[in-house]
């Protein structure tokens, strides 16, 4: 529906032209716009990790494992 909402602004159609004619609300039809812009805007965007899982000794003081390994995350640019 989004997709539709797009193709009938890009021919031209106001909020009133799409509310009349396909019984949506203002709100509804506001929605759908910003779905499609948000898309469109992170198309060609590549993401990498942003992080990464590391293992650390971290002492446990409570315990009597007092050398347990814990999994921690660590931030990393790779």
């Amino acid at each position: 529906m989004s997709n539709i909402i797009k193709e009938l602004y890009e021919l031209g159609r106001s909020d009133a032209w799409i509310s009349k004619h396909l019984g949506m609300d203002r709100d509804e039809i506001l929605r759908l716009r910003q779905i499609t812009g948000l898309a469109a805007l992170f198309r060609d965007v590549k993401f990498g990790q942003a992080w990464r899982p590391a293992e650390d000794v971290v002492p446990d003081e409570e315990s009597s494992d007092s050398g347990k390994t814990h999994t921690i995350c660590t931030l990393g640019n790779d």
